[in-house]
C-alpha cells in the first residue's frame, strides 16, 4: 500500500501511536513511513525515522527488509552529500537484493550508485546503468516510466565518456518515445531536458533550445525549476533577451526559495550584455537571498532537533510507564534526562558551528563579489591595450583552419593575462608545484581559461584522449594521484 497508495498509507500511519510499538514494530513502521514519503514525492533528506529502521535492520542482513532499508539509507546519504556512506549502503543493498532475487530494489541501488560514480569512474557507472536497464526490461513489477528513467540514467553515464554523445542523444529520444506513449508529462519533460543537455554538449544550439522549450512546455503550467532550466538553456545559447523575459515571469512569492538562483542567472546575463552596474546589483541581491536561505536552513535544523528530542522523550516515558516497575521507570527516566541533555548539548554545538559557517560563507561571498568587480575592471583595462591571445583561442573554436600555433610571445601574454586578472594564478601554481615544466604550465593555463578539450587537442595537434592523459600526468605531479578530485576541477578552483 505504501508504494501504490502512499498518501493513503501516510494518513493511516499518522494515526498510529508510536509510543506503544515494540522496537521491531517501530522499525517496520519507520521504514514503511519512509517508503510512503518517497513514493508521494518527498525526498528522503531527514533521517529521524529512517535512522530507527536502519539501526534495527543493519545488524540483520538476512532479514527480507534489509535490502530496501539499506537502499533508503543510501539515498538519504546521497541527498546529504555523503557519497562514501551512500555507496556503502547501496553496495549492501545490491548484495542482499541479489540473494533475495529482488530485482526492483537491485535496480534502484544500481541506478543510484551509477549516478554517484559516473564523474570519476564512468566505465563502472555505465556497467551498473546497463544492468539496471536490463533488470527493468525483465522485471515483472517494473513500469514503463521506470524503464524511461533507467534509459536516461544510462545516457547520462555515457555522456561522461568521450565520443558517446550520439548514443546519448539516441537513448534520450527512445526515452521520449516511451514517455509519450505512457502520456507521463513529467517523464516527457525530464527526457527532453536530458536531450537538451546532450545537444548542448554537441554544440547543436538550435536543437538544444528546442528540446529545452519542449521540456518547459511539458511541465506544469507554472514550475519554477522548469523556468530556470529553460532560461539557463537560452542563456547558454546567447538568447539573452528571451532568458531575461522568462526569468521575469517568476512570481515574487517564489523568490524566497529561488531568489539566489534567479539573481545569479540575471547577473550572468547582465555580464554578457556588458551591463556591469546591473550585474553588481544582481550579485548583491543573490547574496541577500542566499543568506536568507542559510538562515532558514539553520532554523529548520533547530526545529528538527527539538522535535527529535520531544519524540524520544515521550516514547521513553510511555514505555517505562507501561512496565509499571518503579525502579526501572526511575532508571529509564534518568537515562532519558541524560540523553536529552546530551542531545541539547550536541544541538547547541551544531547550531554554533552552523552559525560560524554561515558567517564565514557571508564573508566569503562579500570578498568574492569585491574580487570579481576588481577583476572586471582589470580585464576591461587590460583588453583595451594589446592582449589578443583570447582572439586566437576563439579563432580555433570557430574557424575550420586547425593549424594555429602559439608562439612564445603568445604564451607570455597568456601568463601576464592570468597573473593580472586571476590573482597571480601562474605564479602561485609555479611556486606551489615546482616540479611542473613550462609545457605543463602552458597546458594548465589553457585549462584555467576553461578552453574545451577539443580546442586544447587542436592547439597541441593531438587527440582528445591524449589531452585527458596529459591531465592524468599533471594530476600525479600535483599530488592528486589517489584523490577523487580531477586535475581539471583542481586547476579551475586553485
Amino acid at each position: 500500500m505504501a508504494e501504490k497508495h502512499p498518501d493513503s498509507a501516510l494518513t493511516i500511519l499518522n494515526k498510529i501511536n508510536q509510543a506503544k510499538l515494540s522496537n521491531k514494530e517501530l522499525a517496520i513502521y519507520s521504514l514503511v513511513y519512509t517508503i510512503a514519503q518517497d513514493k508521494s514525492g518527498l525526498d528522503v533528506d531527514n533521517d529521524s525515522l529512517l535512522r530507527i529502521a536502519y539501526n534495527w535492520y543493519n545488524a540483520k542482513p538476512d532479514d527480507s527488509l534489509y535490502a530496501i532499508c539499506e537502499y533508503y539509507m543510501g539515498k538519504y546519504y546521497a541527498l546529504n552529500d555523503s557519497s562514501e556512506k551512500a555507496l556503502k549502503c547501496f553496495s549492501n543493498s545490491m548484495k542482499s537484493a541479489k540473494q533475495q532475487c529482488d530485482s526492483i530494489t537491485l535496480s534502484l541501488a544500481l541506478q543510484r550508485s551509477s549516478a554517484i560514480i559516473r564523474t570519476y569512474d564512468p566505465n563502472l557507472a555505465i556497467k551498473y546503468a546497463k544492468e539496471c536497464v536490463s533488470l527493468y526490461n525483465n522485471a515483472k513489477g517494473a513500469t514503463n516510466v521506470n524503464k524511461v528513467y533507467s534509459i536516461l540514467n544510462l545516457a547520462e553515464c555515457l555522456s561522461y565518456k568521450n565520443g558517446t554523445l550520439n548514443v546519448c542523444i539516441s537513448l534520450a529520444k527512445k526515452a521520449i518515445h516511451i514517455s509519450i506513449n505512457e502520456k507521463d508529462s513529467s517523464a516527457i519533460a525530464d527526457s527532453y531536458q536530458d536531450l537538451c543537455e546532450f545537444y548542448s554538449l554537441e554544440n547543436y544550439s538550435d536543437s538544444s533550445i528546442l528540446a529545452a522549450k519542449l521540456a518547459y512546455r511539458y511541465r506544469n503550467k507554472y514550475d519554477v525549476p522548469a523556468i530556470l532550466s529553460y532560461a539557463q538553456a537560452l542563456y547558454m545559447t546567447d538568447s539573452l533577451k528571451q532568458a531575461s523575459i522568462l526569468l521575469n515571469t517568476i512570481k515574487a512569492d517564489d523568490y524566497q526559495q529561488y531568489g539566489d538562483y534567479i539573481y545569479s542567472l540575471k547577473r550572468l546575463i547582465a555580464m554578457n550584455e556588458q551591463k556591469y552596474d546591473e550585474a553588481n546589483t544582481f550579485a548583491d541581491s543573490s547574496e541577500i537571498y542566499l543568506t536568507r536561505k542559510n538562515n532558514t536552513n539553520l532554523a529548520a535544523k533547530d526545529r528538527y532537533y527539538k522535535l527529535l528530542i520531544n519524540k524520544e522523550t515521550a516514547r521513553l516515558i510511555a514505555q517505562e510507564k507501561s512496565k509499571r516497575i518503579t525502579i526501572l521507570s526511575i532508571a529509564a527516566f534518568v537515562i532519558a534526562i541524560v540523553v536529552v541533555i546530551f542531545i541539547i548539548f550536541l544541538s547547541k554545538q551544531k547550531r554554533q558551528e552552523l552559525e560560524e559557517k554561515n558567517k564565514q560563507s557571508q564573508n566569503l561571498l562579500r570578498t568574492e563579489i569585491t574580487h570579481k568587480n576588481t577583476q572586471l575592471t582589470t580585464i576591461r583595462n587590460f583588453l583595451e591595450h594589446k592582449i589578443d591571445i583570447m582572439g586566437k583561442l576563439e579563432k580555433i573554436k570557430t574557424s575550420s583552419k586547425r593549424n594555429v600555433d602559439f608562439k612564445k610571445e603568445d604564451w607570455d601574454e597568456m601568463e601576464i593575462f592570468l597573473n593580472n586578472t586571476d590573482d597571480e594564478f601562474v605564479e602561485r601554481i609555479k611556486n606551489q608545484y615546482p616540479a611542473l615544466t613550462s609545457k605543463d604550465v602552458h597546458f594548465i593555463m589553457l585549462v584555467r581559461l576553461k578552453v574545451p578539450i577539443s580546442v586544447i587537442a587542436t592547439i597541441y595537434h593531438i587527440e582528445g584522449k591524449s589531452v585527458r592523459q596529459k591531465l592524468f600526468l599533471i594530476k600525479s605531479k600535483i599530488g592528486l594521484k589517489n584523490s577523487k578530485i580531477s586535475a581539471k576541477e583542481f586547476i579551475e578552483n586553485f
